[in-house]
C-alpha cells in the first residue's frame, strides 16, 4: 500500500437503489497521472467524485495516502486533494488571484489572514500557469481555456498530494484543450503530484497518461500503461468499435472505423 496513493477496498456506490459501481477494489500509484476511462455510464465521474467524499459511499473504504478518508475531518481531506469538477462556479466579481488565494483556505485557521507563504505559493501558482498579468482581472471576463488554468492555479495553491480533475478539457477547443493537458502533464512532472482525471477522448488518455484505468458498467476490466493494455479487444470489449491503432511516440493512438456489431 506505500506505492499507492489511491487505494480503493470493496467500493459500493448506488443512485435510486442501482449500484453505479459495486465492490471495487483499486490501486492508484503514488506522482503518476492516472486517467479514468470508459463509456457513457461506466462510473467514471462517479468514481472520482467518491474518492473526494462527494458522494456517500454504501459500502467499503477509501484509503488517501494511507488515510481513511471516512475518518478525517474535511478539512484534513482537503489538504491531501484538491479536485476540479466538469462545472466549477465563483462570485461574478471574483479577481483571478483572489480566487487563487482560496485555495490557501484549507491551511489557514479561523480568521487567519494572509502571510507571506501564502503569497509566496499564490504567485507560483500563477506562474506555474501562465496567468500572472491576469491577476487583477475578473475571472468570469477570462476566455474558457484562461478560466481552467485559473481553477488548476487555486488547485495547485492548496498543496495537496493529489489532483483530481473530472473531464478538465470539457468544452473547449482542440488548442485548449491540448494546452490544458500539456499543463497537467508539466505540474505532474515537477511538482511529482498524483493526478487522476477523468477524459472522454481515449488519444488524449493515452498520450498523457502513465496509467489508464477501464471501468465499464461499474467495474475495472482493465488497468496498465496504455501501451501494454491498449488493443483491438479492449475496444471492442469496451466501445464496440473497430480501431487501428497505431504508435504515436510511444503511445497507442486509435483511428475508429466502424462499429464492431
Amino acid at each position: 500500500m506505500n506505492n499507492a496513493a489511491i487505494n480503493i477496498r470493496d467500493l459500493t456506490l448506488s443512485y435510486d437503489e442501482k449500484n453505479v459501481i459495486a465492490n471495487l477494489d483499486c490501486l492508484i500509484p503514488k506522482h503518476r497521472v492516472t486517467t479514468i476511462i470508459g463509456p457513457n455510464g461506466a462510473g467514471k465521474s462517479t468514481l472520482l467524485k467518491s474518492i473526494a467524499r462527494l458522494l456517500h459511499k454504501q459500502s467499503g473504504d477509501i484509503y488517501i495516502m494511507e488515510k481513511n478518508a471516512a475518518t478525517i475531518s474535511r478539512k484534513a481531506l482537503a489538504r491531501l486533494v484538491a479536485v476540479l469538477l466538469q462545472q466549477n462556479t465563483c462570485p461574478a466579481d471574483i479577481t483571478v488571484e483572489k480566487l487563487i488565494y482560496m485555495g490557501r483556505m484549507p491551511h489557514k485557521k479561523w480568521f487567519e489572514m494572509r502571510n507571506p507563504e501564502d503569497e509566496t505559493v499564490v504567485r507560483e501558482a500563477m506562474h506555474r500557469t501562465g496567468i500572472t498579468d491576469m491577476r487583477d482581472k475578473r475571472v468570469l471576463e477570462l476566455s474558457g481555456g484562461e478560466r481552467q488554468r485559473v481553477w488548476m492555479a487555486m488547485a495547485i495553491a492548496q498543496k495537496t498530494d493529489i489532483l483530481l480533475l473530472d473531464e478538465p478539457t470539457t468544452y473547449l477547443d482542440i488548442s485548449f484543450q491540448m494546452d490544458i493537458l500539456e499543463l497537467v502533464r508539466e505540474i505532474n512532472r515537477k511538482t511529482n503530484i498524483t493526478i487522476v482525471m477523468v477524459l472522454h477522448d481515449l488519444n488524449h488518455a493515452f498520450r498523457y497518461s502513465d496509467e489508464i484505468l477501464v471501468l465499464k458498467d461499474g467495474q475495472i476490466v482493465r488497468n496498465g500503461a496504455p501501451e501494454e493494455i491498449v488493443n483491438r479487444d479492449l475496444l471492442r470489449e469496451v466501445y464496440n468499435i473497430e480501431a487501428e491503432i497505431i504508435d504515436l511516440d510511444g503511445k497507442p493512438y486509435i483511428i475508429a472505423k466502424n462499429k464492431w456489431r
